[in-house]
């Protein structure tokens, strides 16, 4: 009798975590690459989104005729994401697969341990932050291009960066791009004011600056009308 032939899955380290690929599984458990990928989105949207993470959209080169390839839609799956998929993988040898599988990822993330406990924590912090840069560029550079994209002439002006609220992620926070004046000053109002009278401040026009102050007088008595009428009881009124 031919002794089968041994199982030998593919796996790699992305973003520090051991994966395997949706197009390896289908490879191994002789079954259609499409058939997997529409598996694997039926438990995408059943799962909580905290499993999400499990399955990561990726596309793979697969090669065509004449020694050309093409690109194809795939996942990166993690261990979790592999046992949540293989649960109704049946068949004469599914066990086997499955056993195979998981003692590939016990001996690649032993080994990615082994590995990490020889990096020297400042080397670990160093990596980190230029993991942590390079995913933020990314999203500035997806931003400016949507930014520019939008601008009707893009002639090299002055364009302010800031981290706004993430609708989609609460609790985190997303590059914004906005045009700005070439002559415009970024500073809290307490800057603007001592850069008014400093010697080397911001240089105003005598015009501009008596309008500034005759404004900034009005106001200041309506804030103070305001702050004497509330603690009198008397009803008060907002200017601005």
């Amino acid at each position: 009798m031919n002794r089968a032939a041994p199982i030998t899955p593919e796996l790699t380290v992305v973003d520090g975590h051991v994966t395997t690929s949706s197009l390896d599984v289908a490879r191994h458990f002789g079954k259609r690459h499409d058939h997997v990928l529409r598996t694997i989105r039926d438990l995408l949207a059943q799962l909580p989104a905290e499993r999400a993470p499990n399955f990561g959209e990726t596309f793979i080169d697969v090669p065509g005729p004449n020694g050309a390839t093409r690109s194809e839609p795939a996942y990166r799956i993690t261990r979790d994401g592999f046992t949540l998929l293989a649960m109704g993988f049946t068949g004469a040898r599914a066990l086997e697969f499955k056993l195979a599988y998981l003692d590939a990822f016990n001996r690649m993330e032993a080994e990615l341990s082994r590995w990490q406990a020889t990096i020297d924590p400042a080397a670990k912090s160093t990596r980190q932050a230029l993991e942590n840069a390079a995913q933020l560029a990314a999203l500035v550079q997806a931003e400016a291009f949507e930014q520019f994209a939008k601008s009707e002439l893009f002639d090299g002006g002055r364009w302010l960066l800031t981290f706004v609220a993430d609708e989609r992620k609460p609790g985190q926070t997303r590059p914004h791009i906005t045009r700005i004046e070439t002559d415009a000053c970024i500073m809290s109002p307490e800057r603007f004011l001592h850069a008014l009278v400093e010697p080397n401040g911001i240089a105003v026009k005598p015009q501009v600056m008596t309008d500034f102050i005759a404004q900034a007088m009005t106001r200041l008595r309506w804030s103070l009308d305001y702050l004497e009428n509330k603690a009198a009881g008397k009803p008060v009124k907002l200017h601005w």
